[in-house]
């Protein structure tokens, strides 16, 4: 499986953070805004991580807390699952465009990313 950061953050804070956490060496890539033309909730960002990870976005699965971003990736062709562990996400009702709403990682179907998207 491949792993990508398709996020509104600036690289600086998204590289710190990953630094921070020993995460960075789980991801292949890393796209931000300033890297696509229109950000979120337009389908750009989502598709230019699937573009450099050389995968169809319809195999493609976006974990996302936000309004913008589950917009931006259900419009790329992706399956959503909505996150509400965040402080911000924790009272959002679930989304129309997410095929799945989990409180939590701890939450997270493994076996999920097997499914046929629907």
């Amino acid at each position: 499986m491949t792993l990508a950061i398709a996020s509104q953050s600036s690289r600086r804070w998204i590289s710190t953070v990953l630094e921070k956490t020993r995460l960075a060496s789980r991801f292949d890539t890393i796209v931000t805004a300033a890297d696509v033309a229109a950000p979120k909730p337009a389908p750009d960002i989502y598709l230019h991580a699937a573009a450099r990870l050389g995968v169809d976005p319809a195999d493609c699965v976006a974990v996302e807390d936000s309004v913008p971003g589950m917009a931006s990736a259900a419009a790329a062709g992706m399956r959503v699952i909505q996150l509400r562990q965040a402080p911000h996400a924790r009272s959002m009702a679930p989304h129309t465009s997410a095929h799945l709403t989990i409180d939590s990682y701890q939450e997270f179907p493994h076996d999920w990313f097997a499914r046929p998207l629907g």
